[in-house]
């Protein structure tokens, strides 16, 4: 017998990540508590939540709810009791909710303990690829730990600089420890808007480059850093890359605020970075 069409997408999903989960057995099982506290994965094959629900609306009538922050979050991404704690619950929760229309919203909650966010993508290509009827995924996940152990013993090789300043989040009382994460959405009319301050010979850069500058000029704006001070110590930038990113990264700022370069740098003409991070 065959399945509505509105149920199609539900039991290929579902099916895809029941594949997709062979390779990455460990999101099936639990977390648990080691000596010292240590968390470890105990690889039960206890699996990872699927919800599949329906909603008498259309992705047109939702309009820019969907975006973030989202006001119906609790609605396509509902929360099983229990299914929330760090210590012995599903460490995936997956939700398919089909429209009205046809169409249907993917979300997810994730243990970010288990992987990052470059993890969850790399298992969600997997899943996309089983979908699409493969065997294998083009990215094998690598699951030896054993590789990132430190040397026995530990011997240090170089200092790291960058953590010789550590800021105390203990005290609930300082600046520091008043920290707001928030998502911001560049839309179309957000872009438009932001190409309006650029001048003409800016105006063909790329979204990337534009939105860049946009947080990085806020940032600096909102930090109230003082000009004085900027000139007379310099400024401590932390940087967050993927390593090899962060080599090319170095590589780049070297080149670019090396002494030696000024001479060749035509004052006249504007900068055009070509490389790609």
């Amino acid at each position: 017998m065959s399945l509505p069409c509105s149920l199609v997408f539900q039991v290929v999903i579902r099916e895809a990540l029941g594949r997709a989960l062979v390779h990455y057995y460990p999101m099936a099982g639990r977390l648990r508590e080691g000596h010292n506290r240590k968390l470890m994965v105990d690889c039960n094959g206890e699996g990872v939540l699927f919800v599949e629900a329906t909603a008498g609306v259309t992705l047109e009538e939702l309009g820019d709810a969907v975006q973030p922050p989202c006001p119906l979050l609790e609605e396509f991404l509902c929360d099983v009791p229990g299914s929330d704690g760090i210590l012995g619950c599903p460490l995936l929760l997956i939700q398919v909710t089909l429209l009205r229309c046809g169409g249907f919203i993917l979300a997810l909650r994730l243990n970010h303990t288990i992987c990052d966010g470059a993890g969850v993508a790399q298992f969600l290509n997997t899943v996309g690829e089983m979908a699409q009827g493969k065997n294998e995924p083009s990215i094998p996940p690598v699951w030896e730990r054993e590789v990132l152990n430190a040397r026995d013993p530990p011997r240090i090789t170089r200092m790291h600089h960058e953590f010789e300043e550590i800021i105390d989040y203990s005290d609930q009382s300082s600046a520091a420890a008043e920290m707001v994460q928030k998502s911001f959405y560049f839309g179309p009319k957000e872009i438009t808007a932001l190409k309006k301050h650029l001048t003409l010979h800016l105006s063909s850069c790329s979204r990337f480059d534009l939105i860049t500058s946009c947080l990085w000029k806020c940032r600096t704006v909102a930090l109230e850093h003082n000009p004085k001070q900027e000139n007379e110590d310099g400024i401590l930038v932390p940087v967050c890359l993927p390593l090899k990113s962060m080599e090319r990264f170095q590589q780049e700022l070297k080149r670019m605020t090396s002494l030696e370069n000024m001479e060749n740098i035509d004052n006249n003409k504007p900068a055009k970075i070509m490389s790609m991070l």
